[in-house]
């Protein structure tokens, strides 16, 4: 997928809505590690013996899929939220992030 069209992810048109979904879980899912910017300071993350990464830089390397795939299975130190978020749920994260 391409976050530069006017398609999102998971199929359905790329909107305001879309990220602004994205921005509500993942203030609800990610930012007591990843922090309210993303820069891996959030509460969580200080006690981490690795923080997490900076996401306003590492997830604009990283493929619209790597970054679904991380919040689905986890990686290093972050754990699965499959069972936590539903596919359009991690889609609309994965929007956000690439916002």
């Amino acid at each position: 997928c391409n976050t530069s069209t006017s398609r999102s992810c998971w199929g359905s048109k790329l909107s305001r809505a879309t990220i602004r979904r994205g921005g509500i879980i993942y203030a609800g899912q990610c930012q007591s590690c990843h922090g309210a910017k993303g820069k891996g300071d959030g509460p969580v993350a200080k006690r981490a013996q690795f923080p997490p990464p900076n996401l306003p830089t590492s997830a604009g390397r990283r493929s619209e899929g790597f970054l679904y795939a991380t919040i689905r299975n986890g990686g290093g130190i972050m754990p699965s939220f499959g069972h936590a978020m539903s596919p359009g749920e991690r889609w609309a994260v994965v929007n956000f992030l690439k916002s």
